[in-house]
């Protein structure tokens, strides 16, 4: 029986450097597939959050936002492994049934390539009624150990319903009780208010209200309705005449 030749040094190398790297080739396509919105959406846990998001703006009509993982993960390739790590606890939680989205990774927004703290807090605000320290705000979100810096206030900006600006009730009042809102200066947050008149009335209904403090108006969740100026002006009928920006209020 002849005797088998034994594969070289050479040969044995080779092989191993070609099965190094179909493993990298696979292990680099399998990351970029996971890391991808239509495999994020595959799951059932997902259709909600899913249909949301592609309302918002860091939906699918933002070429910037095909990737979960431009939110998803800490900056750097330790930042990707851990969220990727974190995507395999989602896997397991999906099999077993008990799906957990404390699984998913902290949402970055303030890091190289989207959203710079010298944008957010930049003086002037073009168009803005509302305007404050976001580089505060942030340091008290490190401060009190929070995983999610920004999602306390912008809670809804990706996965919302297209609402992308805290809302007074579900944000705001997470800090800051109605109180405290209270007896505090709306100025600080709110430097200018939005037109609101009535029907042929040039003159803005803040001008009226000189004398009144803010939460006069603005109670509970500060969402000023139609119902609202009945309170005091009941039967006048104000609320059904009032224009907001241009348009009748609700």
């Amino acid at each position: 029986m002849a005797e088998k030749k034994k594969m070289s040094m050479g040969k044995k190398l080779t092989f191993v450097a070609i099965g190094i790297v179909l493993f990298g080739v696979i292990a680099v396509a399998g990351i970029e597939l996971t890391c991808t919105s239509w495999f994020c959406l595959s799951c059932h846990e997902m259709k909600e959050l899913g249909a949301t998001w592609k309302l918002s703006k860091h939906g699918p009509d933002n070429p910037e936002m095909h990737n979960c993982m431009k939110c998803h993960a800490q900056p750097g390739l330790i930042g990707l492994l851990k969220a990727k790590i974190g995507g395999l606890f989602s896997l397991a939680y999906h099999i077993t049934g008990d799906y957990n989205l404390e699984a998913t990774q902290p949402v970055v927004c303030v890091r190289e390539g989207c959203h710079q703290l010298a944008d957010l807090d930049r003086a002037t605000r073009p168009n803005q009624t509302v305007t404050l320290s976001h580089a505060k705000h942030i340091k008290v979100m490190k401060e009190i150990g929070t995983r999610y810096q920004c999602m306390p206030c912008h809670r809804d900006i990706a996965h919302g319903e297209a609402k992308f600006l805290p809302d007074m009730k579900t944000s705001c009042f997470l800090c800051h009780t109605n109180q405290d809102i209270a007896a505090s200066n709306c100025a600080l947050c709110h430097p200018k208010h939005p037109l609101v008149q009535l029907k042929d009335d040039t003159t803005s209904i803040i001008e009226y209200h000189q004398d009144m403090k803010c939460v006069d108006c603005h109670t509970e969740a500060c969402k000023v309705t139609k119902a609202t100026c009945d309170t005091c002006h009941e039967g006048e009928d104000y609320g059904q005449k009032v224009v907001y920006k241009g348009k009748a209020m609700k």
